[in-house]
């Protein structure tokens, strides 16, 4: 059994889920973020709460007190989730075997790879043993910041395919929040964040509701809530009147997001930048249609008209007629229920990811334990 420091954000669920797939191999696992966080079987180190809660400053204060964490662990092997760590790469670079998860906008040169923080970026990637990636687009964007090639490995993570399944029973779920049983129901799954454009989405959901689009309903994903976009986001809903056609949806845990990703029709993302989410496996996964602004991240995976509509980011009216198209062609949605599924158990299988990680920290761990002095 050995001893894993993970480093990174333990609020969100997807990192704290893949934080924990070394308990399955038996290893002991610790996890430093900027606060302490309880999480059941784990020893979580951070700032003290005076300095955790100030602003900014935070960032100058945590590469001592991960230095110390380190010192007082002695992890075996230490994986950092999201490679934008700013100072922290200082401390967490000199560490080997060291693991660092690409998330796609941290290593993008529009979104997190910029600025004052790229060098440390680049630092703790050059120093990394192991490199992990969702997706072969996210392979290209390492290239364009170095030679990363040989210490890097596509892991997807998958999804729980007993979870998220096609057939789900949620008609319970549609009696309880109102819906009517012959309305479609569109679900934007992503975080509320002008990232994720949930304002353009509901602009082109007004649109199709004006030209009488088929009875629809859409529900809108609440966790990590931007408050003043979400503020923005209700007011844009009170202004169209679609006061009784959109609903928000307060966080959810793994088993809900399961039941509402069988609950909708047609699946709606339309970020302006992205690595490759967790929620295409999730909704391939369940079956559904989904419409995806055209990102060339997606464009590897994702074939338009058979599993998805990939609409041009700087059309809401091509977003408005995709809503329409998908609602008037059944056959596209009845597709996707098979051929969904099928991708998500050739390639995101979390029973199948799982391994696949645990066995890169039996080789690092391995590899280390050979080099190792005698």
């Amino acid at each position: 059994m050995a001893k894993i420091l993970i480093v990174g954000n333990p609020e969100s669920p997807l990192v704290r889920e893949r934080g924990l797939v070394g308990q399955e191999a038996g290893h002991q696992i610790f996890w430093f973020y900027r606060h302490q966080v309880h999480i059941p079987g784990v020893t979580s180190f951070g700032l003290p709460g005076h300095l955790a809660r100030l602003p900014r400053l935070h960032h100058f204060f945590e590469p001592f007190y991960l230095a110390d964490a380190i010192k007082n662990i002695h992890p075996d092997l230490i994986h950092v989730h999201f490679a934008s760590k700013g100072l922290l790469a200082i401390p967490l670079s000199r560490f080997h075997p060291l693991v660092v998860t690409a998330m796609g906008s941290d290593i993008s040169p529009t979104v997190g790879y910029r600025g004052l923080y790229a060098p440390f970026t680049r630092r703790l990637l050059e120093n990394a043993d192991c490199i992990t990636v969702k997706s072969a687009y996210m392979q290209q964007m390492l290239r364009q910041i170095g030679d990363f090639a040989y210490k890097t490995k596509r892991v997807t993570w998958g999804v729980d395919l007993d979870l998220f399944r096609p057939d789900r029973a949620v008609e319970p779920l549609r009696r309880k929040m109102g819906i009517p049983e012959n309305a479609l129901v569109f679900f934007d799954p992503r975080a509320i964040h002008p990232l994720y454009n949930k304002h353009l989405v509901l602009e082109a959901f007004r649109r199709y509701v004006d030209a009488g689009g088929t009875k629809a309903v859409l529900l809108i994903a609440g966790f990590n809530a931007d408050k003043r976009y979400m503020n923005q986001l209700q007011k844009q809903v009170d202004e169209s009147r679609l006061r009784k056609s959109v609903l928000f949806i307060p966080q959810q845990n793994r088993f809900n997001m399961a039941d509402l990703y069988s609950l909708a029709d047609i699946v709606v993302s339309f970020p302006r930048s992205d690595g490759f989410p967790q929620t295409i496996y999730e909704a391939w996964a369940s079956g559904r249609f989904m419409i995806l602004s055209d990102l060339p991240q997606y464009r590897d995976e994702l074939r338009d008209g058979i599993t998805a509509r990939l609409v041009d980011l700087r059309d809401v009216q091509a977003l408005a007629d995709s809503l329409n198209w998908v609602s008037q062609h059944s056959e596209a949605r009845l597709a996707a229920r098979e051929a969904g599924p099928a991708r998500a158990r050739a390639i995101a299988d979390k029973n199948v990811e799982t391994e696949k990680m645990n066995q890169i920290y039996v080789d690092l761990l391995t590899k280390q334990t050979k080099s190792a002095p005698h």
